[in-house]
């Protein structure tokens, strides 16, 4: 008898419980949400202040280019070791664990008084922001069971995002300006600070059962060098030239990385990458559409900031301010894509994206030296809404693949999409530094030779856009994408 009353009262204790942190959830959605907007906003905010880190801390454009890469080449690098993490030690845990990286991380970055100090700090923050992303969703889908709620949640979730697009620019040219430029860095801190606080009362403890796999620590390793070297001689190629040795051995090296890396994930019990989702031709294609999309905006937005700051001598309030309204419009068209899809079909519609994107940055090349803000209003509105027109094929990407393998699905997608925009960045800095070394040899100024080097980074951003649009059209052009057209409707709804 004590003990059938023993249980009831462990029953209603856990009882108790679940009912507790079922009342948080909306703190919970809050916190997650704040967590993904501050890691989403440090690969943006800092592009403004680029030009002031430039003059205070007397960088060259190398040194620049690995401020913004270090961030990106370890949180791509590590999101799939941190979605394993989550699922070994627990969402909870491992979320906390990143929010207090990223934050010391930030302190770090925002206080360093030299280039070492300030590329330890970007890398701690990618680290932080690594384990923070895999575990934001499934956090959600835990404290949201209902599907109404659980819809309304990942929407909000997802806004959250955008929203670091359109406040990232404005406020890193702000406080760089107004403050200075570890400010980009150091508003980081407090907002860490809350959200640890809030993520513990608010985020229920995980009681799923804990992954017993061995982390795939080989694959982890494997990959980051694999990244690291090509990234490292796109940067440095820059000033030593291909055939050094010094650019071949990082090359070699990254290339017998990745091959490794294939033989031990097809072989491995519990590989970070199961290659058998790439044997759908809808989820296949639209990884790689995803992939040529961030390779082209992420290559051009730095030095799109550099060109409005150092060639149009704009402040860096102004420059932030001027990508608003295509972080707006960006936010408007999404939305809107789903119904245009239900009339257009998703592969029309998404390819219309790409091309209107593509329009946008080609238009850029017009810039000049007497180029007024108001010039790049129409190419800022374009790329916005371009962009937005390009939300259907996410969708449909992951709607290829069954439940089984949503989780993993949705893992390579995000990490290509980072590994695209570091490579993209890398990529043009060399063609731009190599068009800017021919073009300073031939007599021409500062100022003509960083646009010369610029527009012919446009010219490749714009073709990377236009493959993408073709590659998402044929992808697409499947049941898949008409059955995923009529979803989209009806969530619109």
């Amino acid at each position: 008898m004590k003990r059938h009353i023993g249980r009831a009262r462990a029953t209603s204790g856990e009882l108790g419980v679940a009912d507790r942190y079922h009342s948080r959830r909306w703190w919970t959605l809050c916190v997650v949400c704040l967590a993904t907007f501050m890691a989403q906003l440090d690969n943006i905010i800092v592009v403004i202040a680029l030009p002031t880190m430039r003059r205070e801390l007397k960088l060259d454009y190398a040194q620049l280019e690995w401020v913004v890469s270090s961030y990106i080449l370890v949180f791509a690098s590590l999101m799939l070791f941190g979605g394993r993490m989550a699922d070994r030690f627990g969402k909870r845990s491992i979320f906390l664990l990143g929010l207090v990286l990223f934050s010391s991380s930030s302190l770090v970055a925002g206080l360093a008084a030299n280039e070492y100090v300030l590329l330890s700090g970007r890398a701690g923050q990618g680290v932080g922001a690594a384990l923070i992303m895999p575990a934001a969703l499934a956090i959600l889908s835990r404290a949201f069971p209902d599907d109404r709620e659980r819809g309304f949640a990942v929407g909000f979730w997802g806004t959250a995002i955008g929203a670091s697009l359109a406040v990232g620019p404005p406020l890193g040219g702000l406080i760089s300006q107004q403050w200075f430029w570890g400010g980009v860095f150091l508003v980081n801190v407090p907002v860490g600070a809350l959200a640890i606080v809030v993520g513990i009362y608010a985020i229920a403890p995980s009681e799923d059962q804990k992954m017993t796999e061995r982390l795939d620590l080989p694959g982890v390793a494997l990959s980051f060098i694999g990244l690291f070297g090509i990234t490292y001689a796109l940067i440095e190629s820059n000033y030593v030239g291909w055939v050094s040795v010094s650019i071949i051995m990082p090359l070699a090296v990254a290339l017998l990385a990745w091959l490794f890396f294939g033989a031990v994930e097809a072989r491995i019990e519990a590989p970070m990458i199961d290659f058998v989702i790439f044997r759908d031709r809808v989820y296949t294609g639209g990884v790689l559409a995803v992939f040529f999309w961030a390779f082209a905006i992420s290559g051009i937005a730095a030095f799109t900031s550099l060109c409005l700051q150092d060639v149009l001598n704009l402040s860096p309030t102004v420059a932030g301010l001027s990508y608003l309204p295509m972080a707006l419009l960006m936010m408007v068209a999404a939305p809107l894509s789903g119904p245009l899809a239900q009339h257009l079909g998703v592969p029309l519609t998404v390819a219309l994206g790409y091309i209107m994107t593509a329009g946008g940055v080609i238009w850029l090349i017009s810039l000049h030296a007497r180029s007024r803000v108001i010039d790049v209003l129409p190419e800022f509105v374009l790329i916005g809404i371009g962009s937005g027109l390009t939300m259907p094929m996410q969708s449909a990407v992951i709607g290829a693949l069954s439940s089984r393998w949503a989780g993993a699905a949705s893992g390579v997608l995000n990490a290509a999409r980072e590994v695209a925009a570091l490579l993209g960045l890398a990529a043009v800095s060399a063609i731009l530094a190599e068009r800017r070394s021919a073009a300073l040899a031939h007599g021409a100024t500062q100022t003509a030779a960083f646009l010369d080097g610029y527009r012919a980074g446009l010219v490749v951003a714009t073709i990377a856009l236009l493959v993408g649009s073709g590659v998402a059209a044929l992808s697409l052009s499947t049941g898949i994408g008409r059955r995923m057209a009529k979803v989209l409707w009806n969530e619109s709804r």
